[in-house]
């Protein structure tokens, strides 16, 4: 519920001076806000709180019904829909079912990432020690070039002929990949690297890079 739902239909009557309350003034303005109370609540419950719809699954839709198909909610245009919700019978109303209320707590740390893509994917999101059904790893930098430490442990080897890294100035760590997504086969294959690389990337900070791995 969303702190700022109304019902129209009782409003009219409130705001309707006593002496114009008969059916025929309520009946005929609570049709003519019907639009109104649709668009409200597409504004202010779906869209801010979240969607409440159903996930799609093949059969017969009416008119306005609601479904969420791939992530995002889209409403039918007419009454015995059977077509897929890509198809010119349904209307894309929201890009994403989880609502905005929700979405902007999201960033890129590990835990709630992890929480953000189990919720977007339909998976299932467990609290540390648990794993989730899609997890993060971090992936160690990459050592180049010639050390020189305080003690031998961390000193590069070197020899008459040969070093076990370059001398110079160009040396660096560096990070080919910074973490791991890793997502079940069967939900990779029916979502698709490149929606779930979208959603995080939303939310991995700039620079940081990520790749997506199945298991």
């Amino acid at each position: 519920m969303s702190f700022y739902d109304v019902n129209i239909n009782p409003q009219i009557i409130e705001v309707l001076p006593p002496d114009k309350r008969n059916t025929n003034n309520q009946s005929l303005l609570q049709a003519l806000l019907v639009p109104l109370q649709w668009v409200h609540d597409q504004l202010f419950n779906s869209y801010f709180v979240g969607s409440a719809a159903s996930q799609y699954s093949a059969g017969t839709y009416n008119y306005l019904d609601q479904v969420i198909y791939l992530g995002q909610v889209y409403v039918s245009l007419i009454s015995g829909n059977t077509g897929l919700p890509t198809t010119s019978t349904w209307e894309l109303i929201q890009p994403n079912f989880i609502g905005i209320q929700e979405r902007m707590l999201y960033n890129g740390s590990s835990l709630v990432l992890t929480y953000a893509l189990n919720k977007e994917f339909g998976t299932v999101f467990r609290q540390p020690p648990g794993a989730s059904d899609i997890f993060l790893t971090n992936i160690a930098s990459v050592k180049d070039g010639f050390l020189v430490g305080v003690t031998e442990p961390k000193c590069s080897s070197i020899g008459q002929t040969t070093a076990s890294g370059a001398i110079g100035s160009s040396w660096t760590f560096m990070y080919l990949t910074h973490f791991s997504i890793s997502v079940p086969t069967a939900v990779l294959a029916a979502i698709g690297e490149n929606q779930i690389r979208g959603f995080a990337a939303q939310y991995v900070p700039a620079s940081i890079k990520f790749s997506i791995i199945s298991y």
